[in-house]
This record gives C-alpha cells, sequence and structure tokens, in this order.
C-alpha cells in the first residue's frame, strides 16, 4: 500500500452516521421556502408590544408582519416607492 491509499483510509470515516447522511441528503434538496430565514431575521421590535408603541414603531411592526407574510403591496411602502421613481424615468 501507498502513502497515498493511508491518506486516504485516514480522510475518510470509520463508521457511517446515518444522521450525517440525511443531513447530505436534505443540502441535495432544495431549501424549504421560509419567511423566517433563521440567518438574517428579520428586525424585531423587542421593546414593547405593538399597543405601547409609538406610532412609528407600531408601523414598523406592521411592516415587519407583512413583510414576513409575503404580503408586498399592503404595508410595503418600498414598492410605492420604486413606481415613483419609474414615473420620474418615462418624463
Amino acid at each position: 500500500r501507498s502513502q497515498w491509499e493511508h491518506r486516504l483510509e485516514a480522510a475518510r470515516p470509520a463508521r457511517v452516521d446515518p444522521d450525517n447522511l440525511a443531513i447530505r441528503h436534505q443540502a441535495r434538496q432544495d431549501p424549504p421556502i421560509r419567511p423566517a430565514n433563521l440567518a438574517h431575521p428579520a428586525p424585531k421590535h423587542l421593546a414593547a408590544p405593538e399597543s405601547k408603541l409609538s406610532l412609528a414603531a407600531s408601523r414598523d411592526v406592521r411592516w415587519r408582519i407583512e413583510y414576513c407574510r409575503g404580503a408586498r403591496n399592503s404595508l410595503n411602502k418600498t414598492v410605492h416607492y420604486k413606481t415613483e421613481k419609474k414615473k420620474k424615468k418615462k418624463k
């Protein structure tokens, strides 16, 4: 046996972990579509419930809820902003 074969043996895990296989199988599939992306959570106001917040903060909370739900046009101000920009370009 050459040293390369010994190195390959060392690199390969001796026992196949069924959990590891399952994780690898999941990674091959498309990730589940969820609004709650754990790596980048939506900004949260943890200071107080919505009733106790100022108007601006409660609006931000409502915007966050709508944004997480995926209802883009209801309270998402950026959509309106973008349409305004397009109109200016036409002029």
